[in-house]
């Protein structure tokens, strides 16, 4: 069983306010007008949603390339594709 609520997670906009959801739930909220992180102007509130809401993908993704090394070199190139894949999430 996992210990963070399972993926995949989604990063929302809605005005000022970035949400983090996974299936209709929240995760977390950052930023916004009404946020005391309104205080620290110039920060990166919907880049750091995209990299949160990619966790259980690159979570996912690291795991099993720590397998795959393994099994070797097909295996090891499915998960360089998992890697990506979650890296683009995370910086899209």
């Amino acid at each position: 069983m996992s210990e963070h609520t399972e993926g995949p997670w989604q990063s929302e906009q809605a005005g000022p306010n970035t949400w983090i959801k996974a299936k209709d739930v929240t995760i977390a909220y950052i930023g916004g007008k009404d946020s005391i992180f309104t205080s620290h102007p110039g920060t990166p509130h919907r880049a750091n949603a995209r990299l949160i809401a990619a966790a259980p993908d690159l979570l996912k993704a690291c795991k099993e390339m720590v397998t795959d090394f393994d099994l070797g070199e097909p295996s090891i190139k499915h998960s360089l594709k998992l890697m990506e894949a979650a890296i683009v999430a995370a910086t899209d």
